[in-house]
Order: C-alpha cells, then sequence, then structure tokens
C-alpha cells in the first residue's frame, strides 16, 4: 500500500487550516451555511421585532450577515459575529 490516500487527506487538512487562518477562509463557507444564518437572523426579527415588515427583516438579517462576513478575518470569527449579532436582536 502507498501512503498516497494519507498524503492526500494530510494535504487538504494543510489546505484547510491555511484557508481558515487567512481570508481564503471565505472560499470553504458554502452558501448554505451564509444562507442559513441570515434565516436564522430573519426569524430572530420575526420573532422579536413584529413591527418589521418582511422585507425590512430580510433586507436587516442580510445586511448584518454580510457585514459579518466582510469584517471577519476566520471562519471562527465570522461566527462569533453571527452570535453575538443574535443576542442584540
Amino acid at each position: 500500500m502507498s501512503g498516497g490516500f494519507f498524503n492526500n487527506v494530510n494535504q487538504q487538512i494543510n489546505v484547510n487550516a491555511a484557508a481558515s487562518s487567512s481570508n481564503d477562509w471565505r472560499l470553504l463557507l458554502p452558501d448554505e451555511e451564509r444562507k442559513a444564518n441570515v434565516g436564522m437572523l430573519f426569524k430572530l426579527f420575526e420573532l422579536m421585532k413584529n413591527t418589521f415588515t418582511t422585507n425590512q427583516r430580510f433586507i436587516a438579517s442580510k445586511r448584518w450577515e454580510d457585514e459579518a462576513y466582510n469584517k471577519a478575518n476566520s471562519k471562527e470569527e465570522y461566527q462569533q459575529s453571527i452570535s453575538t449579532k443574535m443576542q442584540h436582536v
């Protein structure tokens, strides 16, 4: 048996580690995760800020997610920012 499989796994781990520690972390963040975060923020606005229209809730949710995404230097920072925003709703 060759070490090819394990070499490929290690290469992938190294790619993931490098991406998570730089601005390239965004390349590994699935759109589905971003959409899920927008959805959670939207739901929180729906539950807590019932004076907002549906459109206002969506715009605010998307704006907050975009802000977290663009300002974060890592996925962990992005997730922390989303969490903090949810606590402020």
